[in-house]
């Protein structure tokens, strides 16, 4: 994740079904605390109540929805299935331009 600069990402089944998002502060987490090892699931760090948002949702709606929850970065779907991850980098993006 840190040699992409990527802080995290959803976590989907093989059918792309989304089923977690997994962070680098959930990894440090894990790891921090005594006991855990190197190798792990993904399972067992993820989060498994994902804040979501859906391909024909207005920025600003997603916007609001990253501020109200205090995340940075949420999985875009589309039905089931994801389609991407919007950040708030990604709205500075496109309101800037």
């Amino acid at each position: 994740m840190s040699s992409m600069k990527v802080n995290g990402a959803p976590v989907v089944d093989r059918n792309g079904k989304l089923v977690g998002m997994i962070v680098k502060a959930d990894i440090y987490r894990f790891l921090i605390t005594p006991g855990h090892i190197e190798k792990c699931p993904v399972e067992w760090v993820m989060s498994k109540d994902v804040i979501t948002v859906s391909v024909d949702e207005e920025v600003l709606t997603v916007a609001r929805r990253l501020r109200k929850n205090n995340i940075i970065a949420v999985p875009v779907l589309e039905g089931d299935i994801v389609r991407g991850v919007i950040s708030i980098e990604d709205i500075l993006d496109f309101y800037i331009k």
